[in-house]
């Protein structure tokens, strides 16, 4: 009987990170489509959505759970306690990903910033 509950417990777990992770996916490629910039300088224009892409692009390379704090936290703007509650981890966690993931983004930009000057 034990063996039973912890089974069916095991996969609504499993079942619940999957479907969380395909909401954080769907959310991702939303963003890619329904961004329109609102400027009316083309060449400004042209930059923003240079550098929104390289930032889109650079989101996705991140691991899983890093990359999520960042949709969820950056993009979807729900505070830490709702971030860490969905991807059940503490609220500090949360913190601490999304700082590691702001500092990995920061340098893959520069890294990429500076191949392009050269």
């Amino acid at each position: 009987m034990f063996g039973h509950t912890l089974f069916k417990t095991a996969s609504n777990v499993a079942i619940s990170m999957l479907r969380q992770k395909q909401a954080v996916r769907k959310y991702r490629e939303s963003l890619a489509r329904d961004y329109q910039p609102d400027t009316n300088n083309p060449v400004a224009e042209l930059d923003s959505m240079r550098l929104q892409q390289q930032l889109r692009e650079a989101i996705t390379e991140l691991p899983d759970y890093l990359g999520a704090v960042v949709v969820l936290r950056d993009l979807a703007q729900m505070p830490y306690t709702q971030v860490a509650n969905i991807l059940g981890i503490r609220t500090a966690a949360a913190r601490v990903y999304r700082h590691k993931a702001i500092k990995l983004l920061a340098k893959w930009m520069s890294q990429s910033e500076n191949r392009e000057e050269q």
